[in-house]
């Protein structure tokens, strides 16, 4: 499998305009997890919020991150839904083949009712 490191320093300078700050941020929330592949990558980054568990002081220091990276979290739902995906994708592709072979239908019964005008 081709890999590419992601450098959560140079993603974290750079989203200021695409955004990227905010997928992290669920996708560390959304899968409980801290960096890509460890609460180390922040190193030494303020650590954000949404790598810590909810806690009412709102303090999210390394000794409260959660352990793991995302990494793995974000290849395992990849792999569990990647067949998912594949089957929405064939039934929209036979909805449209569907669609293309009623469109011909219905040209070729105009075409014949046209000559039978004429």
């Amino acid at each position: 499998m081709v890999r590419k490191d992601i450098n959560i320093r140079q993603a974290i300078n750079e989203s200021e305009t695409n955004g990227l700050k905010d997928v992290i941020n669920m996708l560390q929330a959304e899968f409980q997890c801290c960096g890509e592949r460890g609460n180390s990558d922040w190193h030494p980054l303020t650590i954000p919020a949404s790598c810590c568990p909810e806690d009412p002081s709102g303090q999210c220091v390394f000794s409260t991150t959660y352990d793991k990276g995302c990494e793995e979290s974000l290849e395992k739902w990849v792999r569990e839904n990647v067949f998912r995906a594949g089957w929405i994708a064939l039934g929209l592709s036979l909805v449209q083949v569907l669609g293309l072979i009623l469109t011909c239908c219905q040209y070729k019964a105009l075409h014949d009712w046209n000559k039978k005008v004429d």
